[in-house]
């Protein structure tokens, strides 16, 4: 894989969204960053991890429709157990049964 790739991209989006930031910023910059919560830097990583992982996707020979698809279902299933611990919430019947269906479908898609 190409991290160049990454990089680029990370950096125009990071660039981009300095450039906004005096459009939308209502603080001063001391402000701005006692704002800043963990939970956006590990979103961050997060969302490099997905990315690079839709990368090694690609170069394996997955299709671009399968890889979403299995991405989305797997990030969905996972915020499940996210839900469940650290928020308490709780699942209806339908939930689990939709739940059933997203890991049905993962299964169907790798035969």
């Amino acid at each position: 894989m190409r991290q160049t790739t990454l990089v680029v991209t990370y950096l125009t989006a990071a660039l981009a969204c300095l450039a906004a930031l005096p459009f939308f910023q209502e603080s001063s910059p001391v402000a701005f960053y006692k704002q800043i919560h963990w939970a956006s830097i590990a979103l961050g990583f997060t969302i490099i991890g997905l990315e690079a992982g839709f990368l090694l996707a690609y170069r394996a020979g997955w299709k671009i429709s399968l890889a979403s698809g299995v991405v989305n279902v797997a990030v969905a299933a996972l915020l499940v157990g996210v839900g469940l611990l650290f928020y308490r919430e709780q699942l209806s019947l339908q939930n689990l049964v939709g739940i059933v269906l997203c890991l049905v479908g993962l299964l169907l898609i790798q035969i």
